[in-house]
């Protein structure tokens, strides 16, 4: 399947009105891709699930389907749909432990993916799945490291970040 992101999330959905028939969008819900970030490194407790408080929107309307909630830090999902989450995570050099990226959903972890730190550079972690989501629930972005120390995530190449892609109802 061949989707024209530029089209799904334009601002003038009114434009494209032969995508609906198309199979494609429908330009009359407007698009609804968030993209959201942290600005600034944070520093994760060692063995502690820490939220991260993410405190920039890159790009995306969000649409009828996605809002982006700046006072909780998450992104609220307003219609049942399928969407694709995307979430990642840069840290900073330190050899030991593990290093996790985690989706929560209504509070409670629903994925993570875990990797090897290097020792050298920077440690990237991200996740990125389909889901169906209902009307009402929320997501964030969390992270968890066991090194033994406090560890900083690095603001860079847009990480920190949470993108909610919405697909089809």
């Amino acid at each position: 399947m061949y989707y024209d992101l530029d089209r799904i999330w334009s601002p003038h959905p009114q434009l494209h009105g032969d995508e609906h028939a198309r199979g494609g969008a429908d330009p009359l819900r407007g698009g609804a891709i968030l993209f959201t970030r942290k600005a600034a490194g944070q520093t994760i407790t060692t063995a502690t699930d820490t939220k991260v408080l993410i405190d920039t929107k890159d790009f995306g309307p969000g649409g009828l389907q996605l809002t982006w909630n700046s006072t909780s830090n998450r992104i609220d999902v307003n219609e049942t749909g399928v969407y694709v989450v995307s979430g990642g995570l840069a840290w900073d050099v330190n050899g030991t432990g593990l290093r996790n990226v985690m989706i929560f959903l209504n509070g409670a972890q629903l994925l993570q993916a875990v990797n090897n730190p290097n020792t050298a550079t920077r440690t990237y972690v991200s996740l990125s799945f389909p889901y169906r989501f209902s009307a009402g629930d929320y997501l964030e972005l969390y992270a968890r490291q066991n090194s033994g120390v406090d560890l900083s995530t690095d603001a860079v190449d847009k990480n920190p970040y949470l993108a909610v892609a919405w697909m089809s109802s």
